[in-house]
Formats: C-alpha cells, sequence, structure tokens
C-alpha cells in the first residue's frame, strides 16, 4: 500500500483528511470512528498513513489515542521524524484551531459526529478514485480489441462493482431508532399492512408454513431434474403477476416459448405436450387458449433467456425493468448453476456459485423484491436409500444453504416408485425457514398440465 504513496506538502492533504485525523488526536470516539470506518487506501500520504496505522494500533490495544501516545507509538516504529511531527500538529490545528501541545488537547471541542461525517468524505472520494482506476482500465482493455462482447461487457460490470464495493451510501435522513421502533409498533397494534408484504402461493398448507415468500430475501427451490422446479416459478409468475405484482424471470434452462407454452398450458388446462405439437383436441382447445391469452394478456412479467448470465447482469436487467416501468416485486432464475461470474475461477464452481448466490442476495436487498432462485442438486441424492433431499445435499453448492433465508425441495415419490406411488403427489420439503416453521406439505402436481395445486 505505502508504494503508491508519497511525501507531500501537508497543504495539498484534502482537508477532510487532515481533519478527521486531527479530530482522532483529540476525541476518543472520533478515534474509534476512525479505527472502525476507515481503510488505509483512503489516505493519500505516508504522514496520514502512518497516523492512522499508529490510532488504528493503539485504540486495539485499549490504549487512548491523542497527540502524545501516537507520537511515542510512532516513535517506536522509527517513524517520528520532524516532517511527521510537524504533520500530527497540523492535523490538530485543523480539527481544534488551537495549538497542539498535550495539556491544550482536552480542549478540543471536535466530536465522534464530526468524524464520521469526515469518513463520509473520504469515503466518498476512495468511491472515485476507485471507480476512476477501474473506468481506465476497462477503457485500456476496450482499446486493445474486444473478441467477445458479453465477456467484456461482464468483465466491465464486475470491475466497476469491485472498485465500489466499500462504499456504502449512508441514508441522511435515517431515523432515530425509538422512531423506528415506534412505527413499527404502532404498525402492529393498529394491525396495519407492512409496507413489503410478502407475496403469497395461493397454495394454503405452503403459505400456512412458510407465511409466503419474503421480499428483500432470497428463496432456493431445489430438486432433482423433474421434480417440478421449473413449474414452481411459473405457478409464482402467474399467482403474484395476476395480482398485479411485477415480475422479472430470467429463464435460463429454457426457451422463451417454452416459458410460455408452460404458462398457457396452466392456464388453458392444455397438456403442454399437445401444446408443443399442435395437437388439438377440438374446438374445446381453441376456446381455451383464447380465453387463456385474455387472462394472460397484459401481465406485468418480463421474460429474459439470455445464457450465460453474471449476478451483475441480473441486476442490471431488474433494474432496467424498474426505471422504465416501476418496482419489481419477484425475481424468478431458473436456475443457479447455469450462471456464469467473470474472471477466471479454474474449475472452482463453489465459489462461483457462491459469488452468483451473493449477487442475488444484493438484488433482493436493493430492490426490496422478492428473489426466489432454483437450484438443481447434483446425482449425490440418487445412491441414497431415501432420496428425500435435506441441507446436506447443498453442502458442495456455494453458500447457497448460508445465504438463503428459506429452503424448499421438491420431491416427487413417483419418480423413484412409478408403480406404487400416487403420480400426482408432490412434497415440498420445507429444510429452512429462518423467519417461521419447517416441515412437509403435500400438493398436487399435474404433469399433464404442469399445474400445482394445494
Amino acid at each position: 500500500m505505502s508504494g503508491n504513496l508519497r511525501l507531500v506538502d501537508q497543504r495539498r492533504i484534502e482537508p477532510a483528511e487532515r481533519a478527521i485525523l486531527g479530530t482522532a488526536l483529540i476525541n476518543q470516539d472520533a478515534a474509534r470512528v476512525v479505527a472502525r470506518e476507515m481503510l488505509p487506501s483512503d489516505f493519500l500520504s505516508l504522514e496520514t498513513l502512518h497516523a492512522f496505522e499508529a490510532i488504528c494500533d493503539l485504540i486495539g490495544r485499549g490504549i487512548v489515542a491523542d497527540f502524545v501516545t501516537v507520537a511515542e507509538e510512532l516513535r517506536r516504529r522509527g517513524r517520528l521524524d520532524q516532517p511527521m511531527l510537524t504533520a500530527l500538529g497540523d492535523f490538530t490545528v485543523e480539527a481544534t484551531g488551537v495549538e497542539a501541545l498535550p495539556f491544550k488537547s482536552s480542549l478540543g471541542q471536535t466530536t465522534g459526529t464530526h468524524a464520521g461525517h469526515f469518513a463520509r468524505l473520504i469515503g466518498e472520494r476512495r468511491a472515485v478514485r476507485a471507480a476512476r482506476e477501474a473506468a481506465a482500465r476497462i477503457v485500456a482493455e476496450a482499446e486493445a480489441g474486444v473478441r467477445q462482447t458479453d465477456d467484456f461487457v461482464d468483465r466491465a460490470r464486475a470491475a466497476v462493482a469491485n472498485a465500489l464495493r466499500s462504499y456504502v451510501v449512508l441514508d441522511r435522513d435515517r431515523t432515530k431508532f425509538d422512531q423506528d421502533i415506534e412505527r413499527y409498533v404502532h404498525a402492529l397494534i393498529d394491525n396495519r399492512p407492512s409496507d413489503l408484504p410478502p407475496i403469497l402461493t395461493d397454495l394454503a398448507p405452503l403459505d400456512a408454513v412458510i407465511g409466503g415468500i419474503d421480499r428483500e430475501k432470497l428463496t432456493v427451490v431445489a430438486g432433482r431434474p423433474g421434480m417440478g422446479k421449473s413449474s414452481f416459478l411459473a405457478h409464482l409468475a402467474l399467482v403474484a403477476s395476476a395480482r398485479g405484482e411485477r415480475v422479472v424471470w430470467f429463464a435460463l434452462e429454457e426457451t422463451r416459448d417454452t416459458v410460455l407454452r408452460r404458462l398457457v398450458s396452466i392456464v388453458s388446462g392444455i397438456p403442454s405436450d399437445a401444446i408443443h405439437r399442435r395437437a388439438w383436441r377440438g374446438d374445446d382447445d381453441i376456446r381455451a387458449l383464447a380465453a387463456a391469452h385474455d387472462a394472460l394478456h397484459g401481465r406485468p412479467v418480463h421474460i429474459i433467456c439470455r445464457r450465460p448470465i453474471s449476478g451483475a447482469r441480473v441486476a442490471d436487467e431488474v433494474a432496467r425493468v424498474r426505471e422504465a416501468e416501476g418496482d419489481v416485486s419477484l425475481v424468478l432464475l431458473d436456475h443457479t448453476v447455469l450462471m456464469r461470474e467473470p474472471g477466471r475461477w479454474d474449475g472452482k464452481k463453489h465459489a462461483e456459485v457462491t459469488q452468483s448466490i451473493e449477487s442475488l442476495c444484493a438484488v433482493a436487498k436493493n430492490e426490496r423484491a422478492a428473489v426466489v432462485a432454483a437450484h438443481q442438486l447434483n446425482r449425490d441424492v440418487e445412491h441414497r436409500r431415501d432420496r428425500r433431499p435435506t441441507l446436506a445435499d447443498l453442502r458442495e453448492s456455494g453458500s447457497v444453504e448460508e445465504s438463503a433465508r428459506l429452503v424448499m425441495f421438491l420431491y416427487r415419490p413417483v419418480r423413484y416408485a412409478p408403480d406404487t406411488a400416487d403420480p400426482q403427489e408432490l412434497q415440498v420439503l420445507v429444510a429452512k425457514n429462518s423467519d417461521g416453521r419447517t416441515g412437509t406439505v403435500r400438493l398436487r402436481f399435474e404433469e399433464e398440465c404442469v399445474r400445482i395445486e394445494a
């Protein structure tokens, strides 16, 4: 880090940088703010970096960080030369307007609140500097020639996202905790609906257990192929859009026409295979198709079939829909294993899936939407006597188990016992529910028209 720094005239160091270190030297609350919120890369000169490191070390050892102790710590490290001593004095004068004599350090009136303000100013500068450096790298790569546009765009998005990752946009209108708790409790007492109500599945036994699909959180629907994951997402898209909720569906496994066929089959009751083959059973099917068209026309559903897709691209597409049409309530993705993140993963799919999952969690939080991602389990479950999936089956799938607030496995007994099991039985194994109950919910799955019912 220090290799990028240089000794500079103290008058050329930005005022916020001088002020925050000076504040830390005269106020312990401010010193703790500096140690907690600042980064070494925030400082542009060796003097400010060395002072920052000394303050952090003293705070970490439980020692008061003031002019005297910081100077002594710098002396111990062999860094207290005359320019450094002068710099410490200048920092303190900047913050207090009085000379930084040891017996005068208690005269400072600057507080930890000021330090927080200065930290935000420096954080903003850090973000601009990091973005500028990322942009320079992007321009250099573009000028060198781009072979794969999609890969280049994903790398560019990732570079900017990584550059700004440490920058937190603070809500300048943030309310006090007592105001927050008053608003929340009064809403409960008055039985007022939440401003972010969960998205009900309209499957009564399932809603009774999970309470609907929560917004601002990631829900994972996992299972082996043929268990009904895509049909479950289609069901959610239909019930949410019927209530006017805007839905963005990333169909990575299927074509657009396949998704549309699935939706039309569910609404019309015509078998999906018959629609695919145009094998109409008579005028009733034609009338059912017309009724399905009328029912689906105007629904706020956006289907995106681009593949491969990264977490950054998912965030970008959802933001684009929000800016063009309004808030997005439900984001569906089928399925996580087909996501591709920029960079060289060298076969480390576990790490790549983790980055994808973390990106989906960020989309849920930033867009205040419910994100439901289908996840395909590997073949290990097939080798057990009891083939019902458990959370242990996600252990090799990145951070799926840790990051998802709700994990549901879909299990159809007929897939393993075709001669004896109920062909329509669909078990939803609620294996993780951070805000409620777990357990097994039994539903009905009409495979011909891919319809799920309670």
